[in-house]
């Protein structure tokens, strides 16, 4: 079973590879110039190391989420900083090789369960955080939409983000149904699963449907307003740094940051790559990118800035993810 995943996991990221550099190399044959060359000569190291500096800081943030969350939940199952971001890290190489990331949901909940949390406490962790990630995203929509309003016009684009927008409300409507309507959930479950005939399964199905309404309740309820304010605060400023980086990579390549369009940009884009479309987003991501930005960035420099805006915000995350599962592999199999 581990082998057929591996052989998975390996087809998903070549496939997603394969389609993002595709892309972009399309993106650099149209906008590459004489000018490119001269943004290039006189480019600032320090920004782009700026721009890493930022990412790595976005799993930093997410990580203190984690913890906080568990902490809402059980006083008994803390997290420390360290075992949160190792969760985020283990999870980033899944999340950018599925659609709409969802390969990075199952990690994290797995990874929070070996800590102790029972499998309904890590999936209420997990969910409980895209809710509160679909709830800011939702709330800035208007902001960018005004910002880019223009762009609106462009029948794939407003076809493109109603869809995104709906999906959303009917994710986070979802979420808080099957917390509110526990009976309900059940009844579903054990109708996807009706086949299986394993000894203890309905309990087990049971059970944890039991405890994921028990830690949504946990974490939603009116006493911890304390923690849902923290776990509101670390949303905003997780997704306000990312928003930073393209902006620092703009003034590295010599371009003026503007930073209000550049932000607007970022949340039309998350709309549109939350979508269940190629592994990674990969290509929607870059054309979505070149059409959002190409309306206030220099074409000269558009394809180099999707270059390095993809390879920060996506590669590195592979990168940096592999090697990290690679050694907790090898260090296993070593004890």
């Amino acid at each position: 079973m581990s082998i057929e995943k591996n052989q998975r996991n390996l087809k998903l990221l070549v496939i997603s590879l394969s389609i993002s550099i595709a892309v972009i190399f399309a993106i650099l044959l149209f906008t590459i110039d004489e000018n490119t060359i001269l943004s290039l000569r006189r480019i600032k190291p320090q920004f782009l190391l700026l721009a890493l500096l930022l990412q790595v800081s976005t799993w930093f943030l997410w990580g203190i989420r984690i913890s906080t969350m568990a902490k809402m939940i059980s006083s008994e199952h803390r997290l420390s900083i360290r075992e949160s971001m190792s969760i985020v890290i283990a999870n980033l190489f899944l999340a950018a090789i599925t659609p709409s990331m969802a390969g990075g949901e199952p990690v994290r909940i797995h990874l929070l369960s070996k800590k102790g949390l029972s499998g309904g406490c890590a999936t209420a962790i997990t969910l409980g955080e895209r809710v509160f990630d679909a709830i800011f995203i939702l709330v800035m929509v208007p902001f960018a939409l005004f910002i880019f309003q223009y762009m609106i016009s462009i029948r794939e684009i407003r076809m493109g983000l109603i869809i995104g927008i709906i999906l959303f409300i009917s994710a986070v409507s979802l979420f808080f149904y099957m917390v509110a309507r526990p009976e309900v959930a059940k009844k579903f479950l054990l109708k996807i699963f009706k086949k299986t005939k394993k000894e203890g399964f309905i309990e087990r199905i049971e059970g944890f449907v039991d405890e994921f309404h028990r830690g949504s309740k946990l974490i939603f309820k009116r006493r911890n307003i304390r923690g849902i304010v923290a776990v509101s605060i670390l949303t905003i400023l997780s997704w306000f740094v990312g928003f930073l980086i393209p902006s620092c990579i703009l003034v590295g390549l010599g371009h003026d940051p503007v930073i209000l369009q550049s932000i607007a940009a970022q949340i039309l884009l998350l709309v549109v790559i939350m979508m269940p479309t190629t592994p990674g987003s990969s290509g929607v991501a870059e054309l979505g990118a070149s059409a959002l930005y190409g309306s206030f960035v220099n074409t000269s420099i558009l394809g180099i800035f999707i270059v390095l805006w993809r390879f920060i915000t996506y590669y590195v995350n592979i990168i940096v993810s592999a090697i990290f599962q690679y050694k907790v592999l090898r260090s296993l199999l070593k004890k």
